[in-house]
């Protein structure tokens, strides 16, 4: 007989909210998914060899899929924030520590005092980025940096986006606008997807005839070790050629806030 796991400690730092994203999606949400994988392989050459520059914030980080790559391959203590408290009942424990915390609150012992934030696959969610990012920016020290990555091609746009609560997909214009905006430059960026950009296409068109319920599960498990092995390939071969593609169904950003003083 299995013993369920224990519920990850969380400190809670903003009170509680009635949030909700398309929580069917963490159920699916795990390290070992070839998407997720592909995203750490590319987010690997954004960040310095010896790994992000510590202390560094999740904003967004769900169920810590992304945060638990991060110390396992560097060996750093990642913290987490989110307002979604389903998501963060289901994060595995790590060396940082776990926040119900909405940034927006901009508690005054946080101002400048992260190295880094990291937002991967929030700032789609956001209606209003230009305040949100302004709130990431207060959190960050003077030159700090911050890590995205969005979901790409606003002509990919589905009932999958819809389902997953995506305000929009974007180019490179569109981020560095918004980021720029909100005090911060783009040092480097990347698309990453190019070969399964047929795969997006053929998704949109497929998800037409799908129910509501199981719109988040078709449009982002691979449904068969066959498809699965096939997307594997794909991720091999682009991520296998080193050379940067012209475009793809995401992409990844490092941003420098800048000192305004």
């Amino acid at each position: 007989m299995s013993v369920p796991a224990a519920e990850p400690e969380i400190v809670f730092l903003s009170a509680p909210t009635d949030f909700q994203m398309a929580d069917e999606w963490y159920e699916f949400a795990v390290p070992g998914h070839f998407w997720f994988q592909w995203r750490f392989r590319v987010i690997e050459r954004l960040l310095p060899a010896e790994g992000p520059p510590g202390p560094v914030l999740e904003v967004g980080c769900g169920n810590g899929v992304a945060r638990s790559q991060i110390e396992e391959r560097y060996g750093c203590p990642v913290d987490g924030c989110d307002v979604n408290l389903v998501a963060l009942r289901r994060a595995l424990p790590g060396k940082g520590k776990l926040y119900f915390y909405d940034i927006h609150q901009q508690r005054a012992e946080w101002q400048g005092f992260f190295s880094m934030l990291i937002l991967l696959d929030t700032l789609e969610h956001i209606d209003e980025p230009e305040g949100f990012l302004r709130s990431v920016a207060y959190h960050l020290k003077p030159g700090g940096l911050v890590l995205i990555n969005v979901p790409a091609l606003q002509s990919l746009y589905s009932r999958y986006d819809e389902a997953a609560g995506h305000v929009n997909r974007y180019n490179v214009a569109a981020l560095r606008n918004e980021l720029q905006a909100a005090g911060f430059s783009i040092v480097r960026h990347a698309y990453w997807g190019f070969t399964l950009l047929p795969v997006a296409l053929a998704r949109k068109c497929l998800l037409r005839f799908a129910s509501r319920e199981r719109t988040i599960q078709q449009g982002f498990q691979p449904g068969s070790r066959l498809v699965d092995a096939f997307l594997r390939t794909l991720m091999r071969v682009e991520c296998g050629s080193h050379l940067p593609v012209p475009i793809g169904t995401s992409l990844v950003a490092l941003a420098r806030k800048e000192d305004m003083a």
